[in-house]
């Protein structure tokens, strides 16, 4: 478990060790099934990892000494991997795009102790988020606790979360001279290395039991939350840019998605076992607009994500896609799938489009 600090924090343990005593599921025998678990407090410390292998790691850890992206336990469970594959599964897997939420106690009291960004920068906390929801549920993956605004941040703009209102930009993206305010070059390890610390963390972790999933926001969707400030209905000011400055917002596309390119590759180099890309924001492009300025870079980036990841002798994983229509994405290659709210050509949607 992380540590905590306080009195509070030793009550936040003993909640988080009854609730892997209490809400504990795991896969029994051979059979698929899932069983409660039984036991004392030694049961819900090994499901939190308190004193296994992954215990050990996570105080390594702590006291200041990196794990490496090696070693890694072997996977027990690969239901989502072989089903992002096309491969067919003896049941569907399950995830939720919000596993770490304040839908749980646990993850209420971690994340009050700090700021969020603040927490997205910590890998052992990160590693904590992340692990929460399957000490409660029979989930078949992990995501790991992070925010897609960490990108933007890695280009100089400063993201803070404002109780009440979301994700907040303190400068927004407003003419065109804004960009040379942006990084043209961005070292993802220098910037995002503790993201890539909290996946090698994660992964030791788990200890084999579901595979992890990186992820990244998609250049158009990081791009209209630059621009508008934060969180719209409408993403008016953003659209207008594609009309207004299309040549900027291609060259601001551009640095994105070369961006999301080495911070995708990064992560599987630091133990990912499965890529989403979020383009959350694909249903406030028309067709056209869409076909323009989003979808070429999508394409881009899942190749050159393949491309790099063979360069560097590292697994093949995976890329599966959130607000894509009728795509996708998947260096490892899996199938296809719709999104019901996007403008998908019938015939992209069949599967008779190009492959990206």
């Amino acid at each position: 478990m992380a540590a905590y600090g306080g009195a509070g924090s030793q009550a936040a343990r003993r909640r988080t060790e009854r609730a892997g005593q209490d809400g504990g599921v795991r896969r029994g025998g051979t059979t698929g099934r899932w069983r409660r678990r039984r036991g004392g407090p030694e049961a819900g410390r090994a499901a939190s990892g308190g004193n296994g292998v992954a215990g050990k790691r996570r105080r390594r850890m702590e006291g200041g000494e990196r794990l490496l992206p090696k070693g890694f336990p072997k996977l027990k469970n690969d239901t989502f991997l072989r089903a992002a594959r096309g491969e067919e599964t003896e049941h569907t897997p399950v995830w939720c795009m919000r596993q770490a939420g304040r839908y749980l106690p646990e993850f209420r009291e971690t994340r009050a102790a700090q700021d969020f960004f603040a927490t997205c920068r910590s890998p052992k906390l990160c590693c904590e988020l992340t692990l929460q929801p399957l000490r409660r549920f029979p989930l078949d993956a992990a995501i790991i606790f992070s925010d897609i605004l960490v990108v933007p941040q890695a280009l100089g703009m400063e993201v803070v979360m404002v109780p009440g209102k979301g994700p907040t930009f303190t400068e927004p993206l407003k003419e065109v001279e804004d960009l040379l305010k942006l990084r043209q070059k961005v070292d993802v390890t220098a910037e995002l290395g503790y993201v890539f610390q909290a996946i090698t963390l994660t992964r030791h972790s788990l200890e084999g039991r579901v595979p992890l999933i990186g992820f990244s926001g998609a250049p158009w969707t990081l791009m209209s939350y630059m621009i508008e400030g934060g969180g719209s209905t409408t993403m008016s000011k953003a659209k207008s840019w594609l009309y207004r400055h299309p040549e900027a917002s291609h060259r601001l596309l551009r640095l994105l998605a070369d961006v999301v390119i080495d911070y995708l590759v990064g992560q599987v180099a630091a133990g990912a076992q499965a890529l989403q890309l979020f383009e959350s924001h694909a249903g406030h492009l028309g067709p056209e607009q869409f076909q323009e300025f989003a979808l070429p870079y999508i394409r881009d980036i899942a190749r050159a994500v393949k491309s790099k990841l063979k360069e560097e002798a590292l697994p093949l994983v995976p890329m599966v896609s959130r607000g894509l229509p009728g795509l996708t994405l998947a260096p490892g290659g899996c199938g296809r799938g719709v999104h019901p709210l996007l403008p998908a050509s019938p015939s992209l949607a069949r599967g008779e489009g190009p492959d990206p």
